[in-house]
């Protein structure tokens, strides 16, 4: 910034490192040029706003306007399982990946109905996980409890990288694990939410 002429930028992203890690902030800033007695430039002014919780509710409103519009037509609950995992590639910033998996009655497995932001392959996308401690994923947990299970420690728990949806690092905090039923079917659905967020590109 030069010359004697303010700025003004709204709702900026700006990425603070303040508690040990990245963190999305939105900043709506004015820099303001303050004359000196002899009519130059002395100083500046910053006038600024923390527009975060603002712009996250917004997204995220949005998201679930996308999830509630995209499935309100649905006429089978694969169809349903699609275009949830649609809406949710919507918002890479909040979701990075995610998956739906589906538990028939009397199944020993989960079975991948629907992914997002994820190939389908990847080592923490398998197309079936078996209801073990040892799986992953605790949708065994989940399936016993219906409560929702957090997982930590995502950049130790596979060896292939993560994907970082809108990011340029995966998610290191953790993801959840929910559960859902439908008529004769349990549904599990699991997604990165960012509490903090890595560094964009």
């Amino acid at each position: 910034m030069g010359g004697d002429r303010g700025t003004y930028v709204e709702s900026q992203l700006l990425i603070m490192e303040r508690n040990g890690y990245p963190e999305e902030t939105y900043y709506t800033f004015s820099y303001s040029p303050i004359p000196d007695d002899d009519g130059s430039v002395g100083g500046i002014i910053c006038a600024n706003s923390d527009d975060t919780l603002r712009v996250l509710g917004e997204r995220q409103i949005a998201l679930l306007r996308e999830l509630s519009a995209s499935t309100a037509n649905a006429r089978s609950w694969q169809d349903a399982c699609r275009q949830s995992a649609n809406a949710l590639a919507t918002n890479a910033r909040d979701v990075p990946f995610s998956m739906l998996y589906l538990a028939e009655p009397e199944s020993s497995s989960f079975a991948l109905a629907g992914s997002s932001g994820i190939d389908v392959g990847h080592q923490a996308a398998a197309a079936t996980l078996q209801f073990t401690a040892s799986a992953p994923w605790p949708l065994k947990t989940v399936l016993s409890t219906h409560q929702a299970q957090v997982v930590a420690g995502l950049d130790t728990l596979f060896a292939d990288r993560l994907p970082t949806g809108a990011w340029d690092r995966p998610p290191p905090r953790p993801s959840s694990c929910r559960s859902w039923r439908r008529r004769d079917r349990t549904f599990r659905h699991l997604d990165r939410r960012l509490e903090s967020v890595p560094a964009v590109r």
